[in-house]
């Protein structure tokens, strides 16, 4: 840090020696190094942590996060100095919790009011985006501000909703979380049997995804530090989502009307459906509650299938894991079509999914607005094509895609995002959630059953 030009310091603390002998001490040693700014307001601060589970190399968790910062250091340098310091933390003890380099530095006096904005790098993985995980703070300015500036913006209000319903998620960003500091947190998640063993090697290194980190720490580095950060606005949540190279994003109210609209939509199409006599409420119901037991039973059976083969293959390749997920998907689509037609829609199958998926679209827009997006627009799209009724088969394919772009452009990146996280980790038994992949099943699941509803066909 110093033979970038740099003014560094060094914080040392005492901590429990969670690796050596029991009752030893040990020291922690934070690297601190800063940028001073032109007309500073409050300090912008960029954080990785540069220790690594004992015996493994950690390429990725966290060294590629270290380099990123440091070259970041040395291209924020090159161009024309920020209005505010700019400060690069190298925090030592992250590895394991409770950690104890972070803490201490936000320990220091005074520290936390002088704090205008935090970013933390990390990885669970290999490869992958560089994506938005997490925020603390005002959401809808921070996702506003930073998707702006980067590059190459990808993350999605699923995972920051997530994010806050755990709380602590175990990394250095708890501690500013805690405390109310705006912030952002990025990692890749794409290969996650590799994370704390010795295969987290140089050679495992996604070499873009370490680009994409160090475009995330410039660009907020450049943007957030000509900004001035002495009462950050107040605003609450923000819907966003990729859809590449875009980063969607609205204000929450927007989903809800989004929902309410799909709920009309939907009132249209039963009665029109009553009054032909082709479906009665209590067909209706039967073929909703069929829709929901059958998607809940294949993802059900995908998981169980899963978390055999977790067990038996506790290091897959990201190709194998794939194709087991293909194989998962198969098996549940499967038995979720065995067991609707084993409760019986009574002709009404069609409608009752998308009574499934409408029911969905207005929870999560009124109670987690950062899942809205995932049922919301498919399900206002599925409704709109079941009320436009061509007749032709060139219309019925356009219905078709109508309805399948919204749904698997929405819900292919969550299901990717939440299949990592389901991944073994023999490296770290205790973060295995083998069990997540019920939720990337569900989603998967309930998409292709809106998808393949016959929307290709004229007379559908």
């Amino acid at each position: 840090t110093e033979a970038l030009g740099l003014e560094v310091d060094l914080q040392t603390v005492t901590a429990p020696d969670v690796f050596g002998a029991p009752g030893a001490t040990t020291e922690v040693v934070n690297v601190i190094a800063w940028i001073p700014g032109t007309d500073h307001t409050r300090f912008v601060l960029l954080m990785a942590h540069y220790d690594t589970v004992p015996d493994t190399p950690g390429a990725n968790d966290n060294t590629s996060a270290v380099a990123a910062l440091l070259e970041t250091a040395r291209a924020l340098q090159t161009g024309p100095a920020v209005r505010n310091d700019v400060v690069f933390l190298f925090t030592d003890g992250e590895e394991p919790a409770p950690r104890y380099g972070s803490p201490a530095f936000a320990a220091l006096p005074g520290l936390l009011d002088r704090l205008g904005v935090v970013v933390n790098l990390e990885a669970n993985g290999g490869s992958g985006a560089s994506t938005l995980a997490e925020t603390s703070g005002p959401e809808a300015w921070l996702v506003g501000e930073w998707a702006g500036a980067a590059p190459h913006p990808v993350g999605s209000s699923v995972l920051t909703t997530i994010s806050r319903l755990i709380g602590e998620v175990g990394t250095d960003f708890d501690v500013f979380d805690e405390a109310g500091v705006p912030g952002l947190h990025f990692a890749y998640l794409r290969g996650s049997p590799i994370y704390h063993t010795m295969a987290d090697d140089v050679e495992s290194l996604g070499l873009a995804s370490l680009q994409h980190h160090g475009d995330n720490a410039l660009a907020v580095a450049r943007h957030f530090g000509d900004l001035d950060l002495t009462e950050p606005p107040g605003s609450g949540e923000a819907v966003f989502f990729p859809i590449r190279p875009l980063l969607v994003r609205y204000p929450v109210w927007l989903g809800m009307v989004v929902a309410v609209a799909a709920l009309a939509l939907f009132g249209a199409a039963l009665g029109r459906s009553v009054r032909r006599g082709t479906v009665t409420p209590a067909g209706l119901l039967r073929a909703a509650v069929a829709a929901a037991v059958a998607g809940l039973a294949g993802a059900v059976a995908g998981t169980v299938v899963w978390m055999l083969l977790a067990a038996w293959r506790s290091s897959p390749g990201l190709f194998e894991a794939y194709a087991y997920l293909a194989v998962l998907l198969a098996i549940g689509a499967a038995v979720a079509r065995r067991v609707e037609r084993k409760v019986g829609g009574g002709g009404a199958e069609r409608l009752g999914r998308l009574a499934a998926w409408v029911v969905l679209a207005l929870v999560t827009a009124f109670l987690l607005p950062g899942f809205g997006y995932l049922f919301g627009w498919g399900a206002l799209a599925a409704l709109i094509a079941l009320l436009w009724r061509p007749g032709d088969v060139a219309g019925g394919l356009a219905r078709f895609v109508l309805v399948a772009a919204p749904v698997l452009l929405l819900i292919t990146p969550v299901a990717d995002y939440l299949f990592q996280f389901a991944g073994p980790r023999p490296g770290n038994p205790d973060s295995e959630l083998h069990y997540m992949v019920l939720l990337p099943l569900l989603l998967a699941l309930a998409a292709a059953g809106l998808v393949a509803g016959r929307w290709h066909e004229a007379d559908a």
